[in-house]
């Protein structure tokens, strides 16, 4: 099974990437240099999402997949999400373009694997008006970030290549290079030609997206023999070791990659270059890359916390500091990262302590730093402990679920109904919540431990209690996945107004399952007449066994079973169909799924 964990993004250096455990066995969102076809044709599949810079959903966006065999399009759904299914291709290289209203167009290629579902994020720039200047005149403007464009006077032409003589309104987005989210905004994937035409990695110091366009929204360029002043902002944690001098580059959308043109210099914090055409620019240095593996493994009295909880970070004078989540398990890759380069290795616990400092490298080649064990933390709680039926039998399938201050952690019952395992807590508190849920027969207890208290041990803990706020599927004929509480319920009117529809989503870090998210969307019949069944608008479903996701309409079957939206009112009901993974050996076959829920009605 493929594990699923936080990518652990770099913000300066977009082709050093840490590979999520999910990533390396199925969705394989790579930023890689240019791979040669070879001729064989495959047969994959390509999953994304796409975001506003806010991180909302963006509905609608006209999504292109292109492959050396063939062209598809697709509308982003309610969510942001597209897939593309038993596409063909010659080799792995892959290119996405999305387009939407009021952004600028975003591109991505990727390095794609055969029979897999192959995932990618993207996040568009907005694209705002910064200001007009008259061609005749020209003109300096700049946008809040700081970063600047200059247009020559009488050196604008419209589309047709002819002079253009009006107002021209510029529109211009900055493209942070020490953003944490900077993968999900890169332009392309980083790989690169040179001006000899060798094939590179690049390490960027920003980008900006430009469209100059006439009073239409007609798109405009600059003349032949004519240059515009771009001044890219150098955030102050990386100005310290911003070279001098650094390569200009433009993104090539035909083939999705940058094309080294020109240079920039460093003056006052900025880079400042000229340019002779318009598309996406971008300020970057050259290096040869290699891979950083390892693992950590953190533990109180030999009882193992889970690494997903935990975060790593590098720092080095080519990149800065930079960093993110572990796998759940514990284990990271950075791959692309600069060879012969010296770093410092630290971790933290979720509360933002120190854990491991090592310094580490230079290395020539890939390297695989071992088993790193960082010591037990003061504020880990040892929880041990054993559940009962109401009959006084074990429970034999089960989970203990503790809310901690901003997340929630969840653990399995053995068979014989025992359960051991730690939580590292930030602020002590009296009367820390946690549950004990019996799978079979969805019966719970609810119980306080105090925090302060390094270890407790609840001897046979009765589950007698009904379990009122759930949500359990079952894929494949395995044993239920249960969620409880937190589960969000959302009521909104459709497109066209006529009717409403329900969301059910839930999205949490939990230490069982590393990142799990799902989401469920249906129409509310109208009138409501118990039972009522209808056919599920949208579903995903993602945990450290995988994506899933609904393929059609038609495909998933809610049967609701109550429904009272009074006050402190629940909605609850069943769920069956079949969903699509690639868990089942790389292929995209439909599989079966059933389940049941009970939310609140908020």
């Amino acid at each position: 099974m493929s594990k699923i964990c936080k990518t652990l993004l770099f913000g300066l250096i977009l082709t050093i990437t840490v590979s999520s455990c999910v990533k390396e066995e199925f969705f394989e969102e790579q930023t890689t240099t240019i791979i040669p076809q070879p001729q064989e044709i495959i047969t994959t599949s390509v999953i994304g999402r796409v975001l506003d810079k806010n991180d909302q959903p963006i509905t609608g966006a006209l999504v292109q997949l292109k492959t050396s065999l063939t062209i598809e399009n697709i509308t982003t759904d309610d969510d942001g999400y597209f897939s593309f299914e038993n596409i063909e291709n010659k080799g792995p290289s892959a290119f996405l373009s999305i387009q939407s209203d009021g952004k600028f167009e975003a591109f991505r290629r990727l390095s794609v694997l055969e029979d897999r579902n192959n995932y990618t994020e993207i996040k568009m720039q907005d694209k705002s008006i910064i200001g007009t200047v008259e061609a005749a005149n020209g003109g300096r403007l700049s946008n809040s970030d700081g970063a600047e464009i200059e247009l020559p006077a009488n050196g604008i032409i419209d589309g047709s290549g002819n002079a253009y003589t009006g107002f021209v309104n510029v529109a211009m987005a900055w493209i942070d290079p020490s953003a944490a989210d900077l993968a999900s905004q890169v332009v392309g994937d980083l790989s690169a030609i040179d001006a000899e035409g060798n094939v590179r990695s690049l390490a960027t110091y920003g980008m900006l997206q430009i469209e100059l366009l006439d009073g239409a929204g007609n798109e405009l360029n600059i003349a032949d023999g004519q240059q515009a002043t771009l001044q890219f902002p150098v955030p102050q944690e990386l100005i310290n070791n911003a070279p001098s001098t650094i390569p200009l580059w433009s993104y090539e959308e035909e083939i999705g990659t940058w094309i080294e043109e020109g240079s920039a210099t460093l003056q006052g914090g900025f880079y400042i270059g000229n340019v002779s055409h318009f598309s996406s620019w971008n300020v970057d240095f050259m290096y040869d890359p290699i891979s950083i593996t390892g693992k950590v493994e953190f533990t109180i009295e030999g009882t193992e916390v889970g690494g997903g909880y935990l975060s790593v970070y590098v720092t080095s004078d080519l990149i800065g500091k930079k960093g993110g989540w572990l796998c759940d398990d514990g284990s990271f890759l950075f791959y692309n990262f600069p060879k012969g380069e010296q770093f410092q290795l630290q971790i933290f616990d979720h509360c933002g302590n120190l854990k491991y400092e090592e310094t580490y490298g230079p290395y020539d080649s890939d390297q695989n730093l071992g088993t790193i064990v960082v010591q037990s933390s003061t504020n880990l709680v040892k929880i041990t402990g054993n559940a009962l039926n109401c009959d006084g039998s074990p429970v034999s399938d089960g989970y203990v679920t503790v809310e901690l201050e901003d997340r929630y952690q969840s653990f399995k019952v053995e068979e014989d109904g025992t359960f051991e395992f730690a939580v590292d807590v930030c602020e002590e508190d009296d009367d820390v919540e946690m549950t004990i849920v019996d799978l079979t027969t969805f019966l719970k207890a609810e119980l306080e431990f105090d925090s302060s208290i390094d270890a407790h041990e609840f001897v046979d803990v009765e589950l007698c209690d009904e379990l009122t706020d759930f949500f359990s599927i079952s894929i494949d004929g395995a044993d239920p996945i249960v969620v409880s509480p937190g589960i969000e319920f959302r009521m909104v009117e459709s497109d066209t107004g006529s009717v409403d529809l329900i969301y059910l989503e839930y999205e949490k870090q939990d230490s069982t399952f590393g990142f799990i998210a799902f989401g469920l969307k249906f129409q509310i019949p109208d009138p409501m007449m118990l039972p009522a069944t209808l056919d599920a608008i949208h579903f995903y479903f993602q945990t450290n066994q995988g994506y899933y996701f609904q393929q059609e309409v038609g495909d998933l079957v809610v049967t609701i079973t109550e429904y009272d939206d009074e006050d402190d009112g629940f909605i609850g009901g069943t769920f069956t169909g079949t969903i699509k993974t690639d868990n089942t050996g790389g292929t995209s076959t439909a599989i079966p799924v059933s389940g049941e829920f009970r939310v609140p009605i908020d």
